[in-house]
């Protein structure tokens, strides 16, 4: 109870603190991430990036729809529940995650390419990050009927260098999961 207060105490001092102005942004109604870079925001919602000015919160752009070709996203069916894609804003571009590829957009939004994700043998529902010339990623795989997370160092050419960290997935196939002993440190490494 006394942590409890604590944390409540912390978070209203903290709130009042640093609060700014409220901003609408008639345009998000269910953002999953948000990104505050260099005087931009990035802000998510499943297959849509919109960007905003930091400055005066003006929208600079929107990009992004469900498909497979260029400039577009797969992602689960069920990301109004999950998570859709996945944004990295690096000094000089943006990277989408999405199923099968990673596409590469300018600060600005625009459309530069993209690489398909399948050439990377390793786990499935990647999620890359740039670290230098090569990637970081994490996902899942099955192998010898068990189902493992992991994260995996990739070259640019999205050839698995290194594993890094492997541990069996809390949900396996044709098992009964025990939600009790769920522990979220095995999930969001």
């Amino acid at each position: 109870m006394k942590q409890t207060l604590f944390v409540l105490l912390c978070f209203c001092f903290v709130t009042a603190a640093f609060a700014g102005k409220v901003v609408p942004l008639p345009d998000i109604t269910k953002p999953k991430t948000i990104t505050v870079i260099d005087n931009q925001v990035f802000i998510t919602e499943n297959i849509r990036v919109t960007i905003y000015s930091a400055k005066d919160f003006k929208k600079i752009t929107a990009f992004g729809k469900r498909g497979e070709g260029p400039r577009e996203f797969k992602i689960m069916d069920n990301a109004e529940i999950g998570i859709g894609v996945q944004v990295s804003v690096q000094p000089d571009y943006i990277l989408v995650n999405s199923i099968g590829k990673i596409s590469y957009f300018s600060r600005t939004g625009e459309y530069l390419r993209e690489v398909n994700t399948h050439l990377a043998r390793g786990p499935y529902g990647h999620n890359f990050t740039p670290i230098d010339k090569q990637f970081a990623a994490y996902g899942f795989y099955y192998e010898n009927k068990v189902g493992y997370v992991a994260i995996n160092i990739y070259s640019p050419k999205l050839e698995k260098t290194k594993e890094l960290y492997r541990h069996p997935f809390f949900v396996q196939q044709g098992k009964k999961t025990n939600l009790e002993i769920w522990r979220p440190s095995l999930f969001f490494v």
